[in-house]
């Protein structure tokens, strides 16, 4: 099993445990999710092969733990843009339909 660390994307768990990014497809069909999917700390998902032994091994050796997925609250707050139905204008960022 691997367990998620807080702010992973499919990509970092497969380049961490896998070796390589390609072996996210795999771990996305092997745990019926989505390769774009939100992943949440503490989340368990059933291991895919190894396909770059070396990668892995280097990962491990320098406690590597690649953690590049930000959500749209975050990328907002970082920019300082309010978002929610309070800061929406008609019209302009919420359309009418």
């Amino acid at each position: 099993m691997i367990t998620v660390t807080n702010n992973q994307s499919m990509m970092d768990v497969a380049i961490q445990n896998c070796g390589s990014f390609e072996a996210a497809f795999d771990l996305a069909m092997l745990n019926d999710i989505s390769l774009t999917d939100d992943l949440s700390a503490g989340a368990s998902l059933t291991e895919t092969a190894i396909s770059n032994n070396d990668v892995v091994v280097a990962y491990n050796a320098a406690h590597v733990c690649p953690a590049t997925a930000v959500t749209t609250d975050e990328i907002n707050e970082a920019l300082g843009v309010e978002e929610g139905i309070e800061f929406w204008a008609i019209q302009i960022d919420f359309e009418v339909q």
